[in-house]
């Protein structure tokens, strides 16, 4: 029984040392993490809550630091 060919289509698979070199990642420094959620305006209020308290709460229990876009700035394509 004959092997298939290669499919020259196809992108080789990398070695460890070639994805950690060229690959993005959504780490900081020691285990930090970004995330960008993309929200619709009208849920930003539920976000901060009520004189901003929601906000704070979150940042306080989870450690995150939570930043919210100017209201007129929008992402690409939104």
């Amino acid at each position: 029984m004959e092997s298939d060919p290669p499919d020259s289509r196809k992108r080789p698979l990398e070695t460890p040392t070639e994805a950690s070199s060229t690959k993005r990642t959504n780490t900081g420094e020691e285990g930090e993490y970004f995330l960008k959620v993309l929200i619709p305006s009208y849920a930003a209020g539920s976000i901060i809550g009520k004189g901003g308290q929601t906000i704070v709460q979150l940042q306080k229990e989870t450690g995150a630091t939570i930043k919210l876009s100017k209201s007129k700035d929008f992402y690409p394509g939104t």
